[in-house]
């Protein structure tokens, strides 16, 4: 089998949503050991952060406001990702398409064409999580009254430390992701540049030639 036809049967599978939220969440999931260390010191963080939210008398307050600034980045950020998708999708030529397809991967020899595409749509999905989910808590905390008792003061503290160390941890690991995004897109205008360098070179020794 070619590298185009590799390249289209990936391409051409079925797309669904559910699909691309798993593979969003596979994405986000550490499997070295430095990404280990900084999911971990990314919750230590959190916890403390969330501690002192959760022992203030404003905490509903404090957590709207974090919840707010925290969804500024991420449209942002979201934002960003689309234009870097939409301007990669242009910069493609045919001839730099066709030697992205020919790059093969170790990974079940996946073209690399192929996981560049899924991983900026993955990129894509897991800003559009983090933007729901900060709508959700928005929504939440924007209807809460300062005065809101779940359970009592205490039992409601713990509660609020454990959901606000969930949300920030998972919000800073997702805005984190943006540094993957960037070394992603480096290395694809490096590729893409140089294969432009490539042809610029035949294309003169061809005109020479002739």
């Amino acid at each position: 089998m070619s590298t185009y036809s590799d390249a289209t049967t990936y391409l051409t599978e079925e797309l669904s949503f559910k699909k691309l939220i798993k593979l969003s969440i596979k994405e986000l999931i550490p499997n070295s050991l430095g990404s280990i260390t900084i999911s971990i010191i990314l919750l230590i963080f959190s916890l403390i952060i969330s501690f002192f939210i959760g022992i203030s008398p404003n905490t509903i307050e404090i957590a709207d406001d974090i919840i707010k600034q925290l969804l500024s980045v991420q449209l942002a950020i979201f934002a960003c990702v689309l234009t870097v998708y939409s301007i990669l999708s242009a910069f493609f030529t045919d001839s730099c398409l066709k030697k992205l397809a020919q790059i093969e991967t170790t990974e079940h020899s996946k073209p690399f064409l192929v996981k560049c595409i899924e991983y900026f749509e993955t990129s894509i999905v897991i800003y559009f999580i983090g933007v729901l989910i900060s709508l959700i808590a928005m929504f939440l905390t924007s209807t809460m009254e300062t005065s809101f008792r779940l359970f009592n003061c205490i039992l409601d503290e713990i509660f609020a430390i454990i959901l606000l160390s969930i949300y920030i941890s998972i919000n800073i690991r997702i805005v984190f992701e943006l540094k993957s995004v960037i070394f992603n897109t480096f290395c694809i205008f490096r590729i893409y540049t140089s294969y432009r360098l490539i042809d610029f070179e035949l294309k003169e020794h061809t005109e020479n030639r002739s």
